[in-house]
C-alpha cells in the first residue's frame, strides 16, 4: 500500500497541492491488486494487528458491556467499535471502519465474517456498508426468495476476499438501510407499471435472547415491562436496532407492541386492529415464505418489524440459518404458534396473534404462493435449482396442510393463446366466473402481459381491474413491435379470495406468426429404447436406425398409486437413462421460427432437435451428458412444466427428430415419468408486397440525385403484377398511413421498388414526406380492402448501425437481419461481429441538464446484434431493459442510451437511472452471462466518466469533455499541431497524428487547420468560408456564413497586387450559426472596380 502526496514551490517553499485542504483525506494511495484468476470479484481488506487486537478486546467486555451495559446509555457497546481498515477493490483504496459480523454473542474472529462501513465520500456500489459474511447458500436462497416475493431484502453475492492476506470467499450481504429501501421502491414501480415512487420507512432489527438479562429479552412483538431501571422503551431501543432514520426514535414500534398486547384476547377487536394497522399482503407473505421454509429461528430475533412511509406495518427476513432441509419437508404451516410441535424458543407473538386472527386467510394466501412463487418449475426459474427436490415434497406437504379451500376455481384463457401475430385491436379472453362456495361473486380480475424473455414479477403490463372481468383490450401502446408476450389472470371473490392463474397463453405484436402444434403431450407415439446399455451420440441425430425400437403411447414409464398423471406405457425400471425418439413433418418455411416445450419429467431429462441440444431440466447446467450421468435430485411426483420459450433454429422445413433421454437420479428408482409436447411458432409471408429493405441512418452511402435520405424497398415475391393505388406506408403501426403511392403504380412479379424517406420531391423516385429515426420505430406498409385499410407488412426495428440497412435474408423470403445497402436489388446479408466485443464506455450520472445517460463501444470492426441483450442498474434483476429487435451497432461505434426510467418513450431508453452516489452498470447476454459491468463511486456533477482510451480497463473522468455517442476523450491537443482533441474526435482524424493538419479530405481547397479556425467541416466541400457580392443599381450587398463564435472582418482594395486593404466591417461572436448580409457603405466601395475579403482573425490578435 503505497500513500503519497503531490507538492510544489511557487517560490515560497514547498506547499502540497494534491489532496487540497478541502479534501475529506490527507493522503492519495493506491495499491497494486494481485491478480485473481476466479469469475468472483476480488476484494483486498487489510486490518492491521493493533485493530483486531482491540476487537478481540470489545467483544472480551461481555456480558457486563454486551448483555448488562450501565444504565440509561443509549444502545451502543464497545462490541459495536470499529477499527481503521484499508478497503481494496480493482484498484480503488478506501479507507474504512471495520469490526466482525455477527450478534455479538456469535462474534468472533475465527468465523472471518466482517463488517465494513464506508466513507461518505467513496461508497461502494451507493452503500455505506458492506457485510463480508461466512454465511452459506440458504442465504442467498432465502433472500432471493422474498426478493421474488416482493418484500425488500439484501441483495447477496459470493466474492473472493484477501483479509490480510489470507484468501476465502465470502457471502457480500447488503446491509438493511436507506439505499437498500430506495432500490425496492424503484423495483416495485418495474413490477406495478403505473405506480408512483414511495418514500422510505423506518426499519427495526430484533435482537431479542430468550431471557431477561439488563435491557435486554424476547425480541417477538411481546410487551415488556420496566425492568432492572430500564423503562420499557428503552428496553425496546436496546432489542430492536434502529437501521435507518434514527430520528425517529422507537416510540412508533412501543404504540405497535402495545396496541398487539391490547388487543390479542380478543379475535374481533385483534383482526380490526391488524387490518387498520399492518400490510395485510406483506405480513402475510412474509409469514408465509418463513414457515414454508421451515423456520426455525425467528421466534425472538433473526427478523425485521418495518414501518412503510404509510404507517402501515410489516416484518422482513434476516437469517435463514439452516432453513430449508430435507426434514423440514413436512413441518407445520403454522410455526410460531403457540403449542405447536414446530414450534421452537416459545410462542411467536406476532405469528401466534396472526394465526388466531386470520387463520383460513393465511391458508388461502400460502396455498396460492405454493402453487405460483414456490412451485419447482419457478424456484429453477429464478437459479433455485438446488432447492428443487424441498420444494416438489414441501409443495405436496403444504397443499395437504391446507386441505380443501373456498378459493375460485382456475380460469381458462381462451382467446390469443397460441402465439399467432395479432394487430390493434385485439382482446384476451378467459372462461366464466365459478366461485369456490355458493353465494360469492366476481368482484375483479388481474391481467398481467410479460415479455416472453421476462416474467410476470416484472411485468409490462398489470391492473387488477372491476370492469374487465373475463375480457380486457390488449394495451397495444405499452408493448414493443415484433416481440412475443406471455399474458395471465387472476380471478379475486367478493370474500377477496384469489384463483390460481390460467396457465400462460401468448401472442406475438405484429409480423405474421402462426402457431403449430407438432407433437402432442398425452397419448402420442414414441419410440423407446430401455435396454439399460450406453448408445453414445449417434442416437440423437436424424439418420439413426430405431426402426427396432418398441413404441408407446405417452405417457410412458412406470407410476405409483400417489402419481396424478397416469402412464399409458409401462415400461420396466433398472436402466441409468432411458431414450426415447420421434419424427414429425413440417410443412413450411422454418427460419425465424420460435418453439413452445413442455413436459412431464421424472427424474432429468436432456431434449434435442436434430441432433442439437435445445433444453435440459434436472441435470448440470453444462458439460457432456453420459449414460451414467446421474439427474441432479429424486423426483417424489413427476408435475406438468410451465411452456418453455425456445430458439427455433434448429427446426428445419420437411422432416425433423425430437430426441429425449430421460435419466434417473438412482438405479434404484422405482418410478419413472415421460412426456413431452412441442410446438412452434413461425413467420409466413402475406400474400402480396411485402415490406423487404430499409435503412434509417443512411449517413451518405446512398445517394438519391444529390441527397442522402433513408429509404423503404417494396418486393413483389409473387408471379404476377401488383397495383399499388390505395396502398401506403405509416410511419408507425398505430396510425394510418401517411403516404399513399400515387394512382397507377404497379409492381412486377419479383421486382423492387424504393420509397425515398424525404420530401425532396425535386429528386428522382417516389418519396413518402417523413424519415426513418435511427433510434429505432415501426413501419407499415397499409392496403385497402372491402372494410378499409389494414396493415398488409409491418417491421419494428431498434437503434441501427451507420450506413448499413435492415433486410429480408434471403432476398423476399427470410426473416429481417443487417445488410449492406442494396435499394431495388437483392438483399446482401453483412457480416457480423461477437457481442463479446462491446464495452460499456461512458456513462452520466449527474448531469448538469437533461436525463442521466450510458454509452456502448463495439470494439470490433464489424457491426454487432444487440437484439435481446440486456442493460441494468442491477446484478439480480439483470432484464430491466431488453433491447428490442433488430438492433445493432456499427463497427468500432457508439451506441448512446437515455437512463431516464422511461423505456415507453423510445428504444434508446432504458428502464433506470443511474444513481450520483454510485453503482453498477451490466450489459448482459440473452442467458444472464455478463458481456461487461463496470462500479463508479459517486459522481460529480456535468463530469461523464469512462474508458480511455474507448473499450480500455483504464477508468477516467471527463471534466468538460463529454461526448455520447462519440469517441471518448481528453481535452487538450494531445499531437500539439493545432487541431485540439475535441475537434479531430468530431471529425474522424488521429489525436495523436500531427501530420494530418495540413490535409485536406474533402477536397475544397482548405486544409484541416484553415477549416478550425473557420469553423468549417473538414469532410464536407460545401462547407467552407465564403463571400458573395450582389450589386443592385446603386447598392453593394455582401453576403457570408458565420460560424457559431467566431469573430469576421470585412476588408476592400481597389487592387490585389499591391493594394493596401482597408477595413470595412467587424462582426462580433454569436452563439449560433447564421447569414450575414451587409450593404457596403458608398465610401468603402472601390470605384470604379475593386475587390473585397473576408477574414477570420488569429486568436488574441
Amino acid at each position: 500500500l503505497v500513500r503519497y502526496r503531490l507538492l510544489a514551490d511557487f517560490g515560497k517553499g514547498s506547499e502540497i497541492i494534491s489532496p487540497r485542504p478541502s479534501d475529506p483525506y490527507k493522503w492519495h494511495a493506491y495499491f497494486v491488486m494481485p491478480r485473481s484468476t476466479g469469475s468472483n470479484r476480488y476484494f483486498e481488506l487489510m486490518v492491521p494487528r493493533v485493530g483486531t487486537s482491540q476487537l478481540a478486546k470489545n467483544m472480551s467486555a461481555n456480558p457486563r458491556s454486551g448483555y448488562r451495559p450501565a444504565r440509561n446509555v443509549k444502545p451502543r457497546g464497545p462490541w459495536n467499535d470499529t477499527v481503521h481498515g484499508i478497503l481494496v477493490h480493482e484498484g480503488v483504496v478506501r479507507d474504512v471502519y471495520a469490526r466482525w459480523n455477527g450478534s455479538f454473542f456469535r462474534r468472533n474472529s475465527g468465523r472471518n465474517s466482517w463488517k465494513i462501513r464506508l466513507p461518505r465520500y467513496n461508497r461502494f456500489d451507493g452503500q455505506s456498508d458492506l457485510m463480508f459474511t461466512d454465511k452459506d447458500n440458504v442465504t442467498v436462497a432465502g433472500h432471493a426468495l422474498y426478493r421474488a416475493l416482493g418484500l425488500p431484502t439484501s441483495n447477496t453475492e459470493w466474492i473472493d476476499v484477501s483479509i490480510n492476506k489470507r484468501k476465502m470467499r465470502r457471502l457480500l450481504v447488503e446491509d438493511h438501510n436507506d439505499r437498500m429501501l430506495e432500490r425496492y421502491h424503484e423495483d416495485q414501480m418495474r413490477r406495478n407499471p403505473g405506480t408512483e415512487l414511495e418514500p422510505n420507512g423506518h426499519i427495526f432489527k430484533s435482537s431479542g435472547i430468550l431471557q431477561n438479562l439488563g435491557p435486554y429479552g424476547r425480541g417477538d412483538g411481546s410487551k415488556l415491562p420496566p425492568r432492572d431501571g430500564w423503562t420499557s422503551l428503552q428496553r425496546y431501543e436496546w432489542i430492536y436496532s434502529s437501521k435507518n432514520q434514527d430520528w425517529k426514535g422507537h416510540s412508533e414500534l412501543q404504540e405497535l407492541i402495545d396496541g398487539l398486547a391490547k388487543h390479542k384476547n380478543n379475535r374481533t377487536q385483534l383482526r380490526k386492529w391488524f387490518q387498520e394497522n399492518w400490510d395485510m399482503d406483506a405480513l402475510m407473505s412474509y409469514i408465509a415464505v418463513r414457515n414454508w421454509m421451515g423456520t426455525w429461528d425467528d421466534t425472538v430475533h433473526n427478523f425485521y418489524f418495518w414501518r412503510r412511509a404509510n404507517g402501515r406495518w410489516g416484518m422482513l427476513p434476516w437469517d435463514f440459518d439452516n432453513d430449508m432441509q430435507g426434514g423440514f419437508i413436512n413441518k407445520s404451516i403454522f410455526i410460531g404458534e403457540a403449542g405447536n410441535a414446530h414450534t421452537t424458543h416459545g410462542t411467536h407473538t406476532v405469528k401466534n396473534a396472526f394465526f388466531k386472527a386470520f387463520r383460513d386467510e393465511y391458508k388461502e394466501h400460502l396455498y396460492y404462493l405454493n402453487n405460483t412463487l414456490l412451485t419447482p418449475d419457478n424456484l429453477r426459474r429464478i437459479g433455485l435449482s438446488g432447492y428443487v427436490t424441498y420444494a416438489r415434497g414441501r409443495q405436496a406437504s403444504i397443499n395437504k396442510q391446507c386441505g380443501k379451500l373456498k378459493i375460485p376455481v382456475q380460469p381458462v384463457a381462451t382467446q390469443l393463446t397460441g402465439g399467432d401475430s395479432v394487430y390493434s385491436p385485439a382482446t384476451m379472453v378467459v372462461s366464466a366466473f365459478e366461485g369456490g362456495e355458493a353465494n360469492v361473486d366476481h368482484v375483479s380480475t388481474i391481467w398481467s402481459i410479460r415479455t416472453s424473455d421476462g416474467s410476470f414479477t416484472y411485468p409490462v403490463f398489470k391492473t387488477d381491474s372491476t370492469e374487465n372481468l373475463t375480457q380486457m383490450p390488449v394495451p397495444f401502446k405499452l408493448l414493443e413491435f415484433g416481440r412475443t408476450y406471455y399474458w395471465q389472470a387472476v380471478y379475486i371473490d367478493s370474500k377477496g379470495r384469489k384463483s390460481l392463474p390460467t396457465a400462460e397463453a401468448s401472442f406475438r405484436y405484429g409480423g405474421h406468426a402462426r402457431a403449430a402444434d407438432l407433437i402432442a403431450l398425452k397419448d402420442e407415439e414414441w419410440l423407446y429404447n430401455a435396454e439399460g446399455k450406453s448408445l453414445g451420440t449417434a442416437w440423437r441425430k436424424e439418420d439413426y436406425d430405431d426402426s427396432a425400437w418398441p413404441s408407446g403411447k405417452t405417457f410412458i414409464g412406470k407410476g405409483t398409486a400417489r402419481q396424478k398423471y397416469k402412464m399409458a406405457t409401462t415400461i420396466e425400471m433398472g436402466p441409468r437413462t432411458f431414450y426415447f425418439r420421434k419424427s414429425f413433418d413440417f410443412d413450411q418455411p422454418a427460419a425465424g421460427g420460435e418453439l413452445q416445450l413442455q413436459y412431464l419429467v421424472d427424474d432429468g431429462a436432456v431434449f434435442y432437435l436434430n441432433g442439437k441440444e435445445i433444453h435440459r431440466v434436472n441435470m448440470k447446467d453444462r458439460g457432456s451428458i453420459r449414460y451414467t450421468t446421474r439427474a441432479l435430485s429424486s423426483v417424489r411426483d413427476a408435475e406438468l412444466s410451465g411452456p418453455i420459450q425456445l430458439s427455433g433454429k434448429d427446426l428445419k422445413q420437411g422432416k425433423n427428430v425430437f430426441a429425449v433421454e430421460v435419466h434417473q437420479y438412482s438405479t434404484n428408482d422405482s418410478d419413472l415419468a415421460f412426456g413431452a409436447s412441442l410446438g412452434a411458432t413461425v413467420e409466413s409471408l402475406p400474400d402480396g408486397i411485402i415490406l423487404n429493405e430499409l435503412m434509417a441512418a443512411n449517413r451518405g452511402s446512398v445517394k438519391n440525385g444529390d441527397t442522402n435520405p433513408d429509404w423503404i424497398e417494396l418486393y413483389n415475391p409473387t408471379s404476377r403484377e401488383i397495383d399499388l393505388t390505395g396502398a401506403g406506408l405509416g410511419d408507425g403501426v398505430s396510425e394510418k398511413p401517411t403516404f399513399f403511392f400515387p394512382a397507377g403504380t404497379r409492381l412486377a412479379p419479383q421486382a423492387h421498388l424504393v420509397v425515398w424517406c424525404d420530401d425532396a420531391k425535386e429528386q428522382p423516385g417516389l418519396h413518402s414526406g417523413f424519415a426513418l429515426d435511427a433510434d429505432g420505430q415501426n413501419i407499415a406498409l397499409w392496403w385497402p380492402g372491402d372494410d378499409g385499410l389494414k396493415i398488409q407488412d409491418a417491421i419494428g426495428f431498434g437503434p441501427q448501425a451507420d450506413d448499413l440497412s435492415i433486410g429480408r435474408s434471403p432476398d423476399g423470403a427470410g426473416p429481417w437481419a443487417l445488410n449492406a445497402p442494396t435499394p431495388g436489388t437483392a438483399n446482401n446479408a453483412q457480416d457480423l461481429g461477437s457481442i463479446k466485443s462491446l464495452s460499456i464506455n461512458e456513462w452520466m450520472a449527474r448531469p448538469e441538464n437533461g436525463s442521466d445517460w450510458l454509452e456502448i463501444y463495439n470494439r470490433s470492426a464489424l457491426p454487432v446484434p444487440m437484439a435481446g441483450l440486456k442493460l441494468s442498474d442491477d446484478p439480480t434483476q439483470l432484464d430491466k431493459t431488453v433491447l428490442p429487435p433488430l438492433t445493432f451497432i456499427a463497427g468500432n461505434g457508439y451506441l448512446r442510451f437515455i437512463a431516464d426510467n422511461d423505456p415507453n418513450d423510445g428504444a434508446n431508453h432504458v428502464g433506470f437511472r443511474l444513481s450520483g452516489r454510485g453503482e453498477k452498470i451490466v450489459l448482459s447476454d440473452t442467458k444472464d452471462k455478463t458481456i461487461d459491468s463496470v462500479i463508479f463511486a459517486e459522481q460529480s456533477r456535468g463530469v461523464s466518466e469512462g474508458r480511455y482510451p474507448d473499450g480500455d480497463n483504464s477508468i477516467v473522468t471527463f471534466t468538460n469533455s463529454a461526448t455520447p455517442g462519440q469517441s471518448n476523450l481528453v481535452i487538450g491537443d494531445a499531437d500539439e499541431d493545432g487541431l485540439p482533441n475535441v475537434w479531430e474526435n468530431l471529425y474522424g482524424l488521429d489525436p495523436n497524428d500531427a501530420s494530418d493538419v495540413h490535409l485536406d479530405p474533402d477536397g475544397d481547397g482548405h486544409s484541416n487547420l484553415e477549416e478550425f479556425i473557420a469553423g468549417t467541416m473538414p469532410n464536407k466541400a460545401a462547407s467552407v468560408l465564403w463571400l458573395q457580392l450582389i450589386l443592385h443599381h446603386e447598392a453593394a450587398v455582401v453576403s457570408f456564413e458565420a460560424q457559431p463564435g467566431r469573430t469576421y472582418v470585412l476588408w476592400s482594395a481597389g487592387a490585389v497586387a499591391g493594394g493596401e486593404w482597408i477595413k470595412v466591417q467587424q462582426f462580433s461572436p454569436q452563439p449560433e450559426k447564421r447569414i450575414i448580409s451587409y450593404e457596403i457603405p458608398a465610401e468603402h466601395r472601390p470605384i470604379p472596380n475593386g475587390y473585397f475579403q473576408l477574414t477570420i482573425p488569429a486568436a488574441g490578435d
